[in-house]
């Protein structure tokens, strides 16, 4: 029976190993972010149901309530998916394989002359597929912990020519010194050196299926009647952890973004219909944060929305409103939010912001009008 198997561990070799052991005993991986919180591990977990966890040191350790998989599932990535509740991508090995070949070919990759380098967190797909398309071509790569701007471009004076970045990251570097860049995670305020490639992609479409506005090989886009992305090709994942599966009965993916095909045939991505924030490559469900800091003492209400900032894509902003008006919005007040976010979801939720207002606007109906909150965003100050 075919299991799947978590991996906590710091990217490096030892990981890439790791990967190819489980496959070979026919198993499934569960790649884990160690920056996260317990609780919020715990929640992935509890979600995802893998029989075993390997932790930094190579230990084993049982984990309770697990269900298998199946031999042609490679991996499960957890997503926040529509709701913010974990979500397991599962994509499969001929998935994989696909992805991979679609990207080379894109690139013009020379498996003999080029060499991959990941440096972006391996519990995403964006930093994962550079691991994938090494196993799966037998092309060398270089895996480094986390980002590190020396550590980058000691590894590109060194043979590196290929890389996967998100634009905090691309502004830290001197992008001349690879090959090809492959840049995701958000939108990009700045202007692009020639030889990166903005993607669009997500864990569904097992990393980028969009180059430059352009389809990669076989894969397919077009625009719904709502305006919405929708996507097809042999690389979008196999379904959810949950076993279901999103795509229509025409094998087409609905990617919950807004986009149009413009007058050069490229596709133009508006960004996410609902309210997701992306953040330094990272997503972050404002209703996560909301809940987390309306638990806290003196903390009526707390409403969260992402900013446009031309270092991060968006930043995280949080509006409250006091239980007593007189309170002081004091300082301690506010780090005390900040440490609770950062303790119970992650170092990147932390809002940039913090602002106290008087009530939240809302509709008749009592929803919160997020778009006058959005006016703020148009001031200085933020």
């Amino acid at each position: 029976m075919s299991e799947l198997i978590a991996l906590s561990m710091t990217p490096g070799i030892l990981y890439l190993e790791t990967i190819k052991r489980i496959w070979d005993e026919g198993n499934a991986f569960l790649p884990l972010d160690t920056r996260l919180s317990k609780p919020a591990t715990q929640k992935i977990l509890d979600a995802m149901t893998p029989r075993y966890l390997i932790d930094n040191e190579g230990k084993k350790h049982s984990l309770a309530n697990s269900l298998p998989t199946s031999p042609d599932e490679a991996v499960v990535i957890s997503t926040s998916g529509t709701t913010g509740e974990p979500k397991g991508v599962v994509l499969s090995h001929m998935a994989i394989q696909s992805s991979v070949r679609s990207t080379h070919s894109a690139l013009g990759v020379d498996t003999a002359k080029d060499k991959w380098l990941a440096c972006l967190p391996l519990s995403h797909i964006g930093g994962l597929a550079v691991i994938f398309r090494s196993i799966f071509s037998l092309i060398p790569v270089e895996i480094l912990p986390q980002f590190d701007p020396d550590a980058v471009t000691k590894a590109a004076s060194e043979g590196a020519t290929l890389t996967s970045l998100v634009p905090t990251a691309l502004q830290r570097i001197d992008p001349s010194i690879f090959r090809k860049i492959l840049l995701g995670g958000s939108a990009a305020f700045f202007d692009l050196a020639p030889n990166v490639v903005m993607t669009y992609g997500m864990s569904e479409t097992g990393s980028g299926i969009v180059y430059n506005g352009i389809p990669i090989p076989d894969a397919k886009i077009k625009i719904s009647e709502s305006g919405e992305i929708l996507v097809k090709g042999p690389m979008l994942f196999k379904n959810y952890r949950d076993q279901s599966n999103p795509k229509d009965e025409h094998g087409w993916f609905h990617t919950g973004d807004g986009g149009f095909i413009d007058e050069n045939d490229k596709l133009v991505v508006h960004g996410r219909i609902k309210e997701m924030i992306i953040t330094g490559g990272e997503n972050i469900w404002p209703k996560a944060l909301e809940v987390i800091i309306q638990s806290l003492p003196g903390i009526k209400e707390a409403a969260v929305i992402g900013c446009p900032d031309k270092y991060w894509g968006q930043k995280v902003v949080a509006f409250i409103v006091l239980d007593d008006h007189s309170q002081n919005f004091s300082t301690k007040l506010q780090d005390q939010i900040k440490d609770t976010v950062k303790q119970n979801l992650s170092p990147w939720a932390v809002p940039k912001r913090i602002i106290p207002l008087d009530k939240l606007p809302r509709n008749s109906g009592g929803k919160v009008l997020k778009q006058k909150l959005e006016l703020y965003c148009q001031t200085e100050s933020l």
